[in-house]
């Protein structure tokens, strides 16, 4: 079985606001990492980051916004 140590790292996750994503982070939080995440819906980010890490120290964000035109 693989361990992987992740003091002193970062993880960056894209789609961290919920699902998959925000329990990934928590984990990678648990395990000592500092955590990126990033998505489209500001409130949501805001939300999760705090769920993450109430602290605010692991866990900066940033917001996605792109148009795509058909």
């Amino acid at each position: 079985m693989l361990i992987m140590k992740f003091e002193n790292k970062v993880v960056v996750i894209t789609g961290g606001s919920s699902g998959i994503g925000k329990a990934a982070a928590i984990e990678f939080v648990k395990q000592g990492a500092s955590v990126v995440i990033n998505g489209r819906r500001e409130e949501a980010l805001r939300e999760a980051a705090q769920e993450i890490d109430p602290t605010g120290q692991h866990v900066p964000m940033w917001l996605e916004r792109f148009r795509i035109d058909t």
